[in-house]
């Protein structure tokens, strides 16, 4: 997909995050525009191949190996939860990766999970201390929202911002049970 920017095609894959975009971009495929080609018509997304679509409405594609935010969803469904995107998750700084924020809905409770989705386990190492019986923090330069748990399961990080007990604790387990 190339969109034109001053004269240029950048070439990237968009994701569509709630009320947002985020565009991922290749810098290395940098090329100077056709003769004649349309900016607006340029502009227009087309949509990336290969990324799991999202079961639920509004939560982006983000594909990682071996997890991806369709796996999550489905654990997290099959414990009755029912499933909203909110957006990107706020708060983060210097990931590598733009969480996405899942409000996660059992009758009139709720919990706010913002999800960090990584290409693979040793992408997700840059970002986080990681130990077995610990709770990963951000590594230097890095920060994240106050919250109430943080998990992390082979190349995710889960950030429990705030919400109802029982449903952080199913949450919890689905995710470390996958």
């Amino acid at each position: 997909m190339g969109v034109v920017v001053a004269g240029v095609t950048v070439f990237g894959a968009w994701t569509v995050l709630g009320g947002g975009i985020s565009i991922n971009l290749d810098w290395e495929s940098f090329r100077p525009s056709s003769e004649g080609e349309s900016p607006a018509a340029s502009a227009t997304p087309e949509p990336t191949t290969g990324a799991t679509p999202s079961p639920t409405p509004g939560l982006p594609a983000v594909n990682g190996s071996p997890l991806s935010l369709s796996t999550l969803e489905t654990a997290w469904k099959a414990k009755g939860l029912t499933l909203f995107s909110e957006g990107a998750g706020k708060g983060f700084s210097g990931q590598a990766v733009v969480p996405a924020a899942v409000r996660a809905r059992r009758g009139e409770e709720s919990a706010l999970i913002d999800v960090l989705v990584y290409p693979n386990g040793g992408a997700v190492k840059a970002d986080w201390n990681l130990g077995s019986g610990s709770s990963p923090s951000p590594t230097d330069g890095r920060s994240m929202p106050a919250s109430q748990s943080v998990w992390w399961n082979q190349n995710v990080v889960v950030v429990l911002v705030s919400g109802d007990a029982a449903i952080a604790a199913d949450a919890k387990a689905a995710f470390l049970g996958l």
